[in-house]
């Protein structure tokens, strides 16, 4: 997956709700299709990896959290 570099050294994970928003970002890169529940499983397993997630960054409908809270939705 992709890494941002956030504020005080957080390293966030980039997600796109579609591909408007990754043209919008100026994303140049292949994307998948994956339900976030499964996305939630896999990242649980990464919890040391990412501090956050960022979804549709660089865009005007972004929106950021901790990872942990993004986890929690899925509980």
């Amino acid at each position: 997956p992709i890494r941002l570099n956030g504020q005080n050294n957080r390293v966030a994970l980039p997600l796109f709700t579609s591909n408007e928003r990754m043209k919008e970002a100026g994303a140049n890169v292949s994307s998948i299709a994956i339900y976030m529940e499964d996305l939630a499983d896999m990242l649980k397993q990464a919890r040391d990896e990412f501090d956050e997630v960022i979804i549709n960054p660089f865009t005007r409908y972004n929106m950021g959290m901790s990872l942990e809270n993004f986890l929690n939705i899925f509980k």
